[in-house]
Formats: structure tokens, sequence, C-alpha cells
């Protein structure tokens, strides 16, 4: 729906079944989102269990990436 998207994304991690917010940026802030992308990355190459994304701050998170642990890149999620 136009006009309706997130502005703010959030970095978030999976550790044990439940989704952990590690850090918020503006959507159009491509500083930030490279580096949450690179940190994520590194932090998944210490300890392959974690899981991440990158997902909408809205009530109810649309997933737009996640880091895929086959590749090591990140991946665009299928919009429903």
């Amino acid at each position: 729906m136009p006009g309706t998207e997130s502005t703010e994304l959030q970095l978030q991690v999976n550790t044990s079944g439940a989704w952990k917010t590690l850090l918020r940026f503006g959507a159009g802030d491509v500083r930030t989102a490279s580096l949450a992308r690179d940190g994520a990355y590194m932090l998944a190459e210490a300890e392959p269990a974690l899981a991440f994304r990158l997902a909408t701050c809205e009530s109810l998170p649309r997933v737009l990436y996640r880091l895929d642990r086959r590749t090591g890149g990140w991946r665009e999620e299928k919009q429903r």
C-alpha cells in the first residue's frame, strides 16, 4: 500500500526463538544500513547459530531481508 511503508528499519537477531532488535535506523540511511549488514555478517561468522533479519519497525514487522547462512549473503524476502 503506497504511503503506509515504515520509514524506520530494524536489525534483529534471533538467538533462541524470539527476535530481538539490535538497532533501529532510518530507511534512507544508507551508511547505517551498510554498517548494520556488515556487523551482522561478522557476528554470524563468529557464531553461526545466530539468525539475522532486517525488518520494518511496525507493530507487526514486515521482514525485508534475511542473512542466508548457506550463501553468507543477504536474501530479499518475498512479500505476500
